[in-house]
Order: C-alpha cells, then sequence, then structure tokens
C-alpha cells in the first residue's frame, strides 16, 4: 500500500502542527515538549547512580584495605582441655561475646564453663550436683 494510503501512521515524534503560522517548516519535526515532571526524575536518577557508583567504590576499598580489621580465623581458635569422662552438652554466647559451655560428668551432674571474649580467662561459673535429698541447696 501507498504511504498515501488510509493506514498511513503519522509519525508519533513529529510536532502535531507540521507547518508554523508564518509557513515555516524549521520546527515541522522537532520533538515534543519534555513534562514539568520529567526533569526532577532525571535529576534524581542521575543523584542515585553516582552514590551507587561511589558506595561500590567504597565497597572495594574497604575490602582492599581491611578497613573493619576482623581477625583471621587462626586468632579465634581456643583450645579448652577438660577432665576425661566430661561430654559437652551444648555451647551459646553471652552479650559480652564470652562463650558460654555446659558438660555433663556422666553421673548427673552439669557443669557451666565462661571462656572470656579474648580467650584469655576460664572460670567455673555454675556445678549442678544430684543429690538425695528432696530440695535444692546452695554450697
Amino acid at each position: 500500500m501507498h504511504p498515501s494510503g488510509s493506514n498511513h501512521q503519522p509519525n508519533q515524534q513529529a510536532n502535531p502542527k507540521p507547518v508554523a503560522e508564518n509557513g515555516n517548516h524549521s520546527d515541522a519535526f522537532s520533538p515534543l515538549p519534555e513534562p514539568a515532571w520529567l526533569k526532577p526524575v532525571k535529576m534524581a536518577v542521575v543523584i542515585m547512580s553516582v552514590l551507587i557508583v561511589v558506595g561500590i567504590g567504597l565497597l572495594f576499598y574497604g575490602l582492599a584495605v581491611n578497613i573493619g580489621n576482623l581477625p583471621s580465623a587462626s586468632d579465634q581458635t581456643a583450645v579448652i582441655h577438660y577432665p576425661k569422662g566430661q561430654s559437652l552438652l551444648g555451647s551459646s554466647m553471652a552479650e559480652d561475646g564470652a562463650l558460654i559451655l555446659s558438660f555433663d560428668d556422666g553421673n548427673g551432674g552439669i557443669s557451666l564453663i565462661r571462656v572470656s571474649s579474648d580467650r584469655q580467662d576460664m572460670n567455673v561459673i555454675l556445678r549442678l550436683t544430684p543429690t538425695h535429698q528432696p530440695q535444692f541447696r546452695l554450697e
């Protein structure tokens, strides 16, 4: 079909007024004006793009110079020797970073051990021993 036929679609980007009142055809194919809300959106996209690039750059810089000074895995190893016949029941972390270990002695007794966060100090904080008395007692 010929472009002058009935199915011809005009260029959607063209100015709806192809000929100016003065007969000048120079602005016949100029783009439509941008809506007012588009300029702040473009500025926001540019600002967010810059922030993303800066953030990724800072991430790689921090990884390269080890800003957090995280200790290596070998610095956090603690060797704890415990009596024969004891078995570890469980472990948990205290709020100050200390490690709490619970051991069973095989006869119904339970011991709670606290290992300091710097791995320099270890204390028995509680020892539960079974007795034949009907009440609890503290020693």
